[in-house]
C-alpha cells in the first residue's frame, strides 16, 4: 500500500471516530440538558399549582373536595391553578358540562381508602397530590415517593406533597421531535465537517508523502550510481531535516568515489614507479648494457625492497579498514621503554645532520601500548621529521600526563606545514607538495598507518604548527589510573 494512501486512511479513520465521538458526546450532553431543562420548567409548574392547591385547601379546610371530584386536579395540572370561580379555562369552556354527580359516584363510604382513577382518566398531566400523610389524592398515580416532588404548604404547615413524573417517556411528540431534529443536524453537520476532514486529509498526505516520494528517488538514483543527485529543501521540519542529512550523505559518498578513484591512480602510481625501474635495470643487465656489479644488484635490490615495503602498508591499511588492525597491549613505563630506544633515534636523527632530544618527567609514566605497533609509529614519525626538516634541524620527543591521557608529542624545526595542509596529512597518498615532496622519499601512506595504529591502541593522533617553527605531532593515549 502506497504510503499517501496509508496516511489518508489513518486520518479518515481518526477524523471519523473524532467526530463521532464529538457528536455523541454534544447529543448526550443536550439530552441530559434538555431532560434537565424539561425537569426545571415542570417543577416551576408545580410550585405554581402547589400554590393555588394551597390556597384552596385553606378554603375547604382538607383535601376532600378533591377526593369527591380528582377530576377538577386536571384543571391545575394543566394550567398552573383552577380557574375563577372554579370553572375550566378558556380551552376547555367549549367542552359539555360535567353532569352532577350521582349518588353513588361521591366516593366511598366513610372510613374505607378511596382507589385512584385508572391512569387513562389522568390524559398527560405529570403531577399526582399526596396529603400530608402520603396517601394519594388526586393526579397521576402510581408515583413513587423518590419522584421528584415540590411540597404544598400554608405558611409553616405541610399540608400534602406534589409528586412529578420523570420525563422520561415524554407523553408529547414535540419533545420527541425537537431531539431528532438536533440529532439530525448534528449528524448533518458532522458530515459535512467530515468531507471536509477527508479533503483536508488528502492533501496533507499527499504533502507528507510527497518529500518522501523524492528522497526514495534520489536514493535510488543514488544506489544506481548517480553520486550527483541532491534534493531540494524547503521545509525547515524533520522531513527537511532528513533532506539535508541525505544531501550531506551524497556529498560524502560523492567525495569517497572521488578519492577512491584517486587512491586507485596514486596506488597504481606508486606501484608502477619500483616496477618501471625493476624493469628497465633488469632488461640493462640482460643486454649487457649494464654489468650485473654488486651496485647493480643493491639498486635491485632497493626497488624491491619499497614495493615490499609499499604493500606492506597497503596490507596493514586493509586490515585498518576491515576492523582486524589488533593490537597486543601491555602496560609499560613509557620513560623506560623511551630510553630503551634513544640511542637508535639519536642516531638516525644524526646521520639526517639533526639532533634527537626526548623530554620524559621523573616519576613512571603507564599506559597500554604494542611495543611492535607503537615502535613503528615512532620510527615513521621521526624518519618523517628527519627526511622533511632543513639541514641543521632540532627534533624534540616530549611525554608527560594529565587528566586527559598520557601525552606523546613529536616536533621539529622549519619548514612547517601550511595551516590548509594539517587536516590532511593523514590522508593516504597526501603530501604537502611544496616543503614535503615526493623527492624526499616515502610512499604517502606512512601517517595513514600511524593513524590507523594509535586509534587501535584507542588513542588520537593530531598534526598542527610546532612551536620550534616546524610540524607537530601530538599522541593521546588512554590514561592509566597508575599515573600522578
Amino acid at each position: 500500500m502506497r504510503l499517501w494512501l496509508r496516511f489518508f486512511l489513518s486520518f479518515a479513520l481518526l477524523s471519523t471516530l473524532g467526530l463521532l465521538a464529538v457528536v455523541w458526546w454534544q447529543q448526550q450532553a443536550f439530552s441530559r440538558g434538555f431532560q434537565a431543562y424539561l425537569e426545571a420548567a415542570m417543577r416551576v409548574r408545580a410550585e405554581q399549582v402547589a400554590e393555588s392547591l394551597a390556597e384552596d385547601f385553606v378554603t375547604h379546610g382538607d383535601w376532600e373536595w378533591l377526593r369527591r371530584d380528582p377530576m377538577q386536579f386536571g384543571r391545575y395540572a394543566r394550567v398552573g391553578g383552577p380557574p375563577e370561580d372554579h370553572r375550566p379555562p378558556s380551552a376547555m369552556r367549549d367542552l359539555p358540562e360535567r353532569p352532577p354527580l350521582r349518588p353513588d359516584d361521591r366516593g366511598p363510604p366513610p372510613g374505607a381508602r378511596r382507589q385512584p382513577p385508572p391512569m387513562q382518566a389522568w390524559g398527560d398531566t405529570r403531577l399526582a397530590l399526596h396529603d400530608a400523610d402520603g396517601d394519594y389524592v388526586a393526579g397521576r398515580p402510581g408515583l413513587a415517593t423518590s419522584a421528584l416532588s415540590v411540597g404544598v404548604t400554608s405558611g409553616e404547615q405541610v399540608l400534602g406533597e406534589l409528586r412529578i413524573a420523570p420525563p422520561e417517556a415524554l407523553p408529547s411528540g414535540a419533545e420527541k421531535d425537537f431531539l431528532r431534529s438536533q440529532w439530525r443536524s448534528g449528524l448533518l453537520a458532522a458530515g459535512v465537517v467530515l468531507l471536509l476532514s477527508l479533503g483536508l486529509s488528502f492533501t496533507l498526505a499527499r504533502q507528507l508523502s510527497r518529500p518522501l516520494s523524492i528522497l526514495g528517488d534520489a536514493a535510488t538514483a543514488l544506489a544506481g550510481g548517480d553520486y550527483t543527485r541532491r534534493v531540494q529543501v524547503e521545509r525547515r521540519d524533520e522531513l527537511g531535516k532528513l533532506a539535508e542529512q541525505f544531501n550531506r550523505m551524497a556529498d560524502a559518498l560523492e567525495r569517497h568515489r572521488l578519492e577512491r578513484q584517486r587512491w586507485g591512480a596514486d596506488i597504481a602510481h606508486e606501484l608502477r614507479t619500483p616496477l618501471t625501474i625493476l624493469q628497465t635495470e633488469l632488461q640493462l643487465l640482460r643486454e649487457g648494457i649494464r654489468p650485473a656489479t654488486p651496485a647493480a644488484i643493491d639498486s635491485l635490490m632497493a626497488e624491491a625492497n619499497r614495493l615490499s615495503a609499499l604493500i606492506d602498508d597497503l596490507y596493514q591499511l586493509a586490515l585498518a579498514d576491515a576492523g582486524e588492525l589488533r593490537c597486543d597491549l601491555q602496560t609499560e613505563d613509557l620513560c623506560q621503554w623511551m630510553e630503551q630506544r634513544l640511542e637508535h633515534w639519536r642516531t638516525t636523527a644524526a646521520s639526517y645532520g639533526h639532533v634527537f632530544k626526548v623530554l620524559c618527567p621523573d616519576a613512571p609514566i603507564l599506559a597500554a601500548i604494542d611495543e611492535r605497533r607503537f615502535a613503528q609509529v615512532l620510527d615513521n614519525l621521526l624518519l618523517n621529521a628527519c627526511r622533511y626538516t632543513d639541514v641543521p634541524g632540532h627534533i624534540e620527543l616530549q611525554l608527560w600526563a594529565d587528566a586527559e591521557g598520557v601525552h606523546v608529542q613529536m616536533q621539529d624545526t622549519p619548514p612547517g606545514v601550511a595551516a590548509v595542509d594539517l587536516p590532511r596529512l593523514f590522508d593516504r597518498l597526501f603530501r604537502a607538495e611544496r616543503s614535503r615532496n615526493r623527492a624526499s622519499g616515502g610512499s604517502g601512506l606512512g601517517l595513514a598507518i600511524a593513524d590507523a595504529l594509535i586509534r587501535a591502541h584507542g588513542g588520537l593522533i593530531r598534526a598542527r604548527s610546532a612551536s620550534l617553527g616546524g610540524l607537530c605531532m601530538h599522541i593521546t593515549l588512554p590514561a592509566l589510573g597508575a599515573n600522578p
